[in-house]
């Protein structure tokens, strides 16, 4: 029989639902907080949205103030007697 998804069948009379439901895969997006489902037009519509960029842009700039905040403890280290 084909398959028509989530656990459907095509038989004789029309779609049959299998005994079981299959759940689709989730990804989770660690700039947004959120799960999305792991598919690739989902993931590249997400990744591509305003809210996603203007999230990655800021962590980036989050991690390079830290970089730079430990180099200039680094350095302060360094100069102490």
């Amino acid at each position: 029989m084909p398959q028509l998804g989530l656990g459907a069948t095509c038989g004789a009379a029309g779609p049959v639902m299998e005994d079981y439901w299959k759940s689709q895969p989730k990804k989770f997006c660690d700039y947004y907080k959120c799960w999305r489902v792991d598919n690739r037009p989902s993931i590249e519509l997400h990744a591509r949205g305003k809210n996603h960029k203007e999230n990655v842009a800021k962590r980036i700039s989050e991690i390079k103030q830290k970089s730079l905040d430990m180099e200039a403890a680094m350095l302060q280290w360094r100069q102490l007697p």
